[in-house]
């Protein structure tokens, strides 16, 4: 059987792609992390206004694959987060070498050509990610789109760690 990404899987498959893909810990978990490497992130995030950053959050973007425990990195993607949160779309800038995103298992390389192809220069279709919603699934999706957009147009890799969050919010339960 052909996947098609607008197809809804069969129940069997669609409850073991949750269960291995929903987004918890990074799968590269750093048992290394110190509690003065997080000291760090937060008192940085508090120097720029960001008081309530929750630790698991913290932590979470110290073991992400795209950081790899660098201090300096996790508060960037941490400050992409927060814009993205924020409802803050960062503009294309020609200088800036896109970089797009991983292939999780040879399954996402279509969705990084699609959302590379309508946010990567065009401003046509921001105003999707601009809309608020009422209902959650789709407060969420916008958000993640957001981030994503937001790390192309910086120049930062989409890391599988990443991508991963678009599983849930895009699969369908029956």
């Amino acid at each position: 059987m052909v996947y098609s990404p607008f197809k809804i899987p069969r129940k069997g498959l669609a409850e073991k792609t949750k269960r291995r893909y929903t987004p918890r810990q990074p799968s590269n978990l750093r048992p290394d992390l110190t509690t003065a490497q997080i000291a760090e992130l937060t008192h940085r995030l508090q120097l720029v206004g960001l008081q309530d950053v929750s630790e698991q959050r913290i932590e979470y973007a110290l073991r992400s694959k795209s950081t790899n425990g660098d201090v300096n990195e996790a508060f960037k993607l941490l400050m992409v987060f927060e814009d993205s949160v924020a409802g803050v779309l960062n503009d294309y800038d020609p200088k800036i070498k896109m970089l797009g995103a991983e292939n999780r298992e040879k399954t996402t390389c279509y969705l990084d050509a699609l959302l590379f192809a309508l946010f990567a220069r065009e401003d046509v279709f921001e105003p999707v990610l601009l809309n608020s919603f009422e209902d959650e699934p789709r407060r969420r999706l916008v958000l993640v789109l957001r981030l994503w957009v937001n790390m192309l147009r910086s120049g930062r890799l989409i890391t599988t760690d990443i991508v991963c969050f678009l599983d849930p919010l895009t699969s369908h339960s029956s």
